[in-house]
């Protein structure tokens, strides 16, 4: 076998993989208005003055989507909207905000048709278990791939320093089943690890090759991190301490973090994001809380009731508006994850306000007969751009079982796209074995628990 798989169509980095996505843009017509310099001399600017600038990118963000998408139009008409550049922050207060419901239900109508040939659908991660559609244009990941850039410089990483990513890559599963690799080179300085299926065999293939590669920093799915941290100190292993580990996609627990810390002798930074919006926030070397984007976004942490919380440590739902995305502006998103609401300014000096906690996204790690590791985020993957299902929810019921639970959109799913299922009965064996017996279920609703977060991955056996 060759020592390093390398796929072509992987190279799409920061796109499919940094920024949360996996989709394939047409070549890109618009180099970023923003830069990586600009925003390395923003950050350091007066919260005052990056306030300004997001109060203008939120007035024409506003202003351009009233004129130009029929949705947005509509309400504007309906309500008499006004809004200015002066007041936008308690203007916007006044606008109604978008639920996945609303996206579905009205999907042509949030679209402005003259950029939709030069962009891709794209899918949310399903974080609620309840993904949905979003068109995203070249240009507008190109500006967010500035931002994740900048992020990766707090942790101390700059171009041509040495990357590696344990993240999941099921496209290399599909492909070459038993005989992937696992390690696929993007560039001499960048390779991925495949999370989607660590055994002790591959856990150990990969501490050998952090320790050969030596990385400036590793970035990671938290619960593959976290199971090779597990690995790497139940077998008294050394691994190589890069300067340090960014987590992603799930819940950064601070017993996790400290574990990780401790095992990889480095510090934990917590990047948050998610597939429509990209990065939103991010840690900085003083860890005191996530900084919430500001030059992109305009992130809110609202009540039951859709009001501002401005209260120390209360906790609330996550609403962003995304700038720059002509083709599907977002606006008041409702994103689907809890956050702790903090007036505190970093000590760390840069002019970007902080969010306290995530308090959202918990994905289990499921076992396969093998005692391999399956992260969760490989099943939620299988459900991508599947318009017929409204919500889902895989259960680990035993070692060899597993329960899909569906609320469909339509009539008759399980007839009707029975080779959909077949397929992703076919892909969730690939990980767990022939042998796994899938069982389908359609019911109406899912109940939430007390958290009122749907878990969308659960495992109910103990972890080997």
């Amino acid at each position: 076998m060759k020592k390093y798989l390398k796929m072509e169509n992987y190279k799409k980095f920061f796109l499919d993989k940094l920024s949360g996505s996996s989709i394939n843009l047409p070549a890109r017509k618009t180099r970023s208005a923003v830069s990586v310099n600009d925003l390395r001399r923003w950050q350091w600017d007066s919260f005052k003055k990056n306030r300004q600038r997001q109060a203008a990118k939120l007035f024409e963000t506003l202003d351009y989507s009233i004129k130009n998408i029929p949705y947005y139009k509509k309400i504007s008409e309906k309500t008499g909207f006004f809004c200015s550049e002066k007041t936008i922050f308690e203007d916007i207060k006044k606008w109604p905000v978008l639920t996945k419901d609303d996206i579905r239900e009205n999907f042509q109508d949030l679209c402005n048709q003259k950029y939709v040939a030069e962009s891709a659908l794209n899918c949310s991660g399903g974080t609620t278990g309840e993904p949905v559609k979003i068109y995203q244009q070249g240009a507008n990941v190109d500006l967010l791939d500035n931002l994740t850039w900048l992020q990766f410089e707090w942790a101390g990483l700059v171009k041509g320093n040495m990357l590696i990513q344990l993240w999941g890559n099921e496209e290399e599963l599909f492909e070459y089943g038993d005989n992937a690799s696992g390690i696929i080179k993007i560039s001499d300085s960048h390779y991925i690890l495949n999370s989607f299926r660590m055994s002790d065999v591959s856990m150990e293939r990969y501490r050998l090759f952090i320790n050969e590669k030596k990385p400036k920093m590793i970035l990671a799915y938290i619960q593959s991190v976290y199971e090779l941290a597990k690995f790497i100190k139940k077998n008294g292993l050394q691994i190589y301490s890069p300067a340090a580990i960014m987590t992603s996609a799930g819940t950064l627990h601070e017993s996790h973090k400290k574990y990780i810390e401790d095992v990889f002798g480095c510090p934990a930074y917590n990047k948050y994001g998610s597939r429509e919006v990209h990065s939103l926030a991010c840690s900085c070397e003083k860890d005191e809380g996530l900084h919430a984007d500001i030059f992109f976004h305009f992130i809110e942490i609202l009540d039951e009731n859709q009001q501002p919380i401005e209260e120390e440590g209360r906790m609330g739902e996550i609403f962003v508006t995304l700038f720059d995305n002509p083709v599907m502006p977002l606006i008041r998103y409702r994103i689907g994850d809890i956050a702790t609401f903090t007036k505190k300014i970093c000590s760390c000096g840069r002019g970007i306000p902080l969010i306290k906690k995530i308090n959202g996204r918990t994905v289990d790690v499921f076992v396969n007969e093998k005692g391999e590791k399956i992260d969760g985020e490989y099943f939620t993957h299988l459900f991508y751009l599947k318009d017929f299902i409204r919500q889902f929810q895989i259960v680990q019921k035993k070692i060899d079982e597993i329960k899909i639970i569906v609320v469909p959109n339509e009539k008759n799913i399980l007839d009707v796209h029975k080779e959909d299922f077949l397929e992703i009965k076919g892909k969730m064996k690939l990980v767990m074995g022939e042998k796994c017996r899938i069982e389908v279920e359609e019911i109406s609703q899912i109940e939430l628990p007390k958290s009122g977060k749907l878990r969308y991955t659960i495992s109910e056996i103990e972890k080997i």
